[in-house]
């Protein structure tokens, strides 16, 4: 059993960094592109091929330190911060987001550089934005080296901050695990302003829930209460809601293209949040393997195995753009929580296109736990089908 939850251990982190690698090879919707398909996907390629010779490795427990571990870890190859959120208007407008940052070290000797031109790494950034109400996704991408101030991190006794040109997150307070938040992201049509405050501490990867063994250390803030301000175009919307944050840092595994990974985060309206992946074969073989972890309202976090979880299919959308067949709506079943949740997409097209195509986007949750109705919102990750 131990050789097993550390396999899904495995599978769930790898699973997890995938997704971060897929969200730097879209192509843009609503937006003026800046990198073509064949850019990012050459940006992609060097990412994954790039020797970790130099690099430290992840080869024993890491004793996580907050606010210290929201802030870069330069030593490790690659490092990824994510955050996806709903958020909610005083006009009735619901919006979801995406806003990611990936690290890519490229020489591990930063004392030899002979030009400040010279980048020994390079950041790709991501924002995405959902607009409910009126149906429309929109996606930008954003590459630059780390030379010149162009893009970079910063980590002092007195803050943290991580930026890619006029994008940024930064740490408002450091007040070990619930530091605050600061997200800032603009494009020419949408942007978004925000303040995330955690209201339960990190958990953790691994059989340890104090350390995080595998090919990279990764930990969650399940449930961060945000506030802020979207704009699009000449519309301004104070917005209020919840996000979820992840942060992993270390080596990323190459995919092999033959794996499924559908990843759901849920948070529902009675304090729980629920993170569920689900791992299968491209061409429909084998059965699925089904891991995740409950989050309780005390901040508990509980893992769950293949056993615990039903999760199947219930209907399709078809994208017109690629033709690929994507399962947006789901039912999550947990017998020994008494948990039977309804899962379906804030809207139908949450589609990423680009040389990779994936479905990524907000949903809405609705069912029963423990015998009472609850509701909930999340975001939903579809990757790896095929048309």
């Amino acid at each position: 059993m131990i050789i097993y939850k550390k396999i899904i251990t495995y599978l769930s982190l790898l699973a997890l960094t995938l997704f971060w690698i897929y969200q730097g090879t879209i192509s843009l919707k609503k937006e003026k592109k800046i990198v073509s398909s064949k850019q990012s996907l050459s940006v992609i390629n060097q990412l994954l091929n790039t020797t970790s010779i130099g690099f430290s490795q992840v080869d024993i427990p890491w004793q996580f330190l907050f606010p210290r571990d929201h802030g870069t870890h330069s030593s490790y190859q690659n490092e990824s911060w994510n955050f996806v959120g709903n958020l909610s208007s005083d006009q009735r407008r619901d919006f979801g987001f995406q806003f990611n940052f990936f690290r890519v070290g490229l020489n591990p000797n930063s004392s030899k550089r002979s030009s400040p031109w010279v980048a020994k790494e390079f950041y790709r950034g991501y924002f995405g934005l959902t607009d409910i109400l009126k149906s429309q996704f929109y996606a930008i991408e954003r590459f630059s080296r780390v030379a010149v101030g162009l893009s970079g991190a910063s980590s002092t006794n007195n803050s943290i901050k991580v930026w890619l040109e006029d994008w940024q997150f930064q740490i408002l307070n450091e007040e070990e695990e619930k530091s605050s938040f600061y997200l800032l992201a603009k494009t020419e049509n949408v942007s978004i302003d925000l303040v995330l405050e955690p209201l339960k501490i990190p958990f953790y990867f691994g059989d340890d829930s104090q350390i995080s063994m595998g090919s990279f250390y990764a930990y969650t803030l399940p449930r961060l209460m945000t506030k802020g301000t979207i704009k699009m175009k000449d519309s301004s919307y104070p917005v209020t809601g919840l996000s979820w944050f992840d942060h992993s840092w270390g080596k990323i595994p190459i995919p092999t293209g033959s794996t499924v990974w559908d990843r759901f985060l849920l948070q529902l309206d009675n304090g729980v949040d629920l993170l569920i992946l689900r791992l299968h074969r491209t061409d429909g073989t084998g059965t699925p393997i089904n891991h995740g972890t409950l989050v309780t309202t005390q901040g508990e976090a509980e893992v769950l195995t293949r056993e615990d979880i039903a999760l199947n299919p219930l209907s399709n959308w078809k994208s017109p753009n690629t033709h690929i067949s994507y399962p947006t709506h789901w039912q999550l079943q947990i017998p020994e929580h008494n948990i039977n949740l309804k899962i379906a997409p804030s809207i139908e097209n949450q589609e990423l296109n680009s040389s990779i195509d994936y479905w990524s986007g907000s949903v809405t949750v609705d069912g029963y736990y423990q015998g009472n109705s609850v509701i909930g919102k999340g975001f939903q990750e579809l990757t790896g089908y095929r048309p």
